[in-house]
């Protein structure tokens, strides 16, 4: 099988629908460890978005392959969703707006992220890369950033309050 489809109401509970489309993908396509924390991590934040901006609509959730690529599309997606990916988020973005902490996340987990229409957005995942040490290193880079920069923001946050 090289494409799946499903439907998911946007609430909290529907996170183990997500988490079980990832385990059917890495399944099949014997996606590895790494992968499959990327991909379950990517999905997981973008489900969140879309949850925090339309939390009582239906997400529709489509993977296929090549077996070269995993892509997975997402519909509908809010509009400000959908701008926030057309704008380049860097590790300085502001921690304080959720929506652009999942936007930073899933680019960076990600190898591609496209706008594909006016409500949907297309996230892709080489898998013919899997053993590509380059890959791994540039996404564990640029998270370890993210991180050093986000606790020494929470860390002058605290000072701040004393």
């Amino acid at each position: 099988m090289n494409d799946l489809s499903i439907k998911v109401v946007l609430k909290p509970q529907s996170i183990v629908d997500i988490e079980r489309f990832v385990d059917t993908i890495c399944d099949q396509h014997l996606i590895n460890d790494t992968y499959y924390g990327s991909i379950l991590i990517a999905l997981t934040e973008m489900f969140s978005a879309c949850l925090e901006k339309s939390p009582s609509k239906f997400l529709r959730i489509r993977y296929t392959t090549d077996y070269q690529k995993v892509t997975i599309n997402f519909q509908p997606i809010d509009a400000e969703l959908v701008i926030g990916f057309t704008r380049k988020i860097g590790v300085d973005f502001d921690r304080e707006i959720n929506i652009e902490k999942s936007i930073f996340i899933i680019s960076s987990l990600a190898d591609s992220v496209k706008v594909t229409g006016s409500d949907s957005i297309e996230i892709g995942f080489d898998i013919s890369a899997i053993l590509n040490v380059t890959s791994s290193h540039h996404r564990l880079d640029e998270l370890s950033e993210y991180f050093s920069k986000s606790q020494k923001a929470q860390l002058a946050k605290i000072n701040d309050q004393l």
